[in-house]
């Protein structure tokens, strides 16, 4: 038998009366097979210890479990539970199984029980999205145009671009957007960073979806 901690992003019904559980370790991405079990374990955004018995490919078996913390207050209000979600949603698109991240994983749950603490929890959830990026080493901080020694004006696919050389679908960004994004990148204090109205959500979303397109949940 095996065992991990971690936290449901996704319960997916399978036939009849059997799941298909995804959870986020600090291993990475682990699937779960569960036959006719139902428990709050079993539920999105609930974070367990996970026993289980290793399956094909990286698909596991269920075997049982505890609960550590239900989250129960990002349930006190829709913001929360659309910020959890937007959190899910970005572990979803940029981790895959078996790909060890630890320092992601901390930093999610930490943010998964800041949420209900902060004024504007959407703006936490652009914040980890910033993060991650810089976690997969996918927002580089260069002063010069990728492909050349000009001063760059755009961002795509983690560089940095002048207007010549920028690909198509590249960000524009001005240099207060840039240093605002450099500064959530590189901050350590959560709080510090969140004293602000952050106005940059879109243009987040749209960095983050270049490097990770959205995709439809498969099990």
């Amino acid at each position: 038998m095996n065992t991990c901690v971690g936290v449901v992003l996704s319960v997916l019904a399978f036939q009849e009366s059997d799941q298909i559980v995804t959870v986020f370790s600090p291993s990475g991405i682990v699937k779960f097979f569960v036959k006719r079990k139902r428990s709050p374990l079993l539920s999105a955004l609930t974070e367990g210890e996970f026993v289980y018995a290793a399956g094909r490919g990286d698909m596991n078996k269920f075997r049982d479990g505890s609960i550590l913390e239900q989250h129960l207050k990002l349930r006190d209000r829709l913001e929360n539970l659309e910020a959890a979600g937007k959190l899910v949603q970005a572990v979803m698109q940029s981790q895959m199984p078996g790909k060890a991240a630890p320092h992601l994983y901390q930093l999610f749950c930490y943010c998964l029980r800041m949420i209900p603490e902060v004024e504007r929890p959407l703006d936490l959830a652009a914040l980890f999205l910033v993060k991650t990026l810089k976690h997969e080493g996918l927002f580089q901080q260069l002063q010069r145009c990728t492909a050349c020694e000009k001063n760059p004006s755009s961002r795509y696919g983690g560089e940095r671009y002048c207007a010549e050389h920028a690909p198509r679908g590249s960000l524009k960004l001005n240099y207060e957007e840039e240093e605002r994004l450099i500064e959530l990148a590189n901050g350590r204090s959560l709080k510090e960073l969140l004293a602000k109205p952050l106005e940059q959500h879109a243009q987040i979303t749209t960095l983050f979806d270049q490097e990770f397109p959205t995709k439809p949940f498969t099990a």
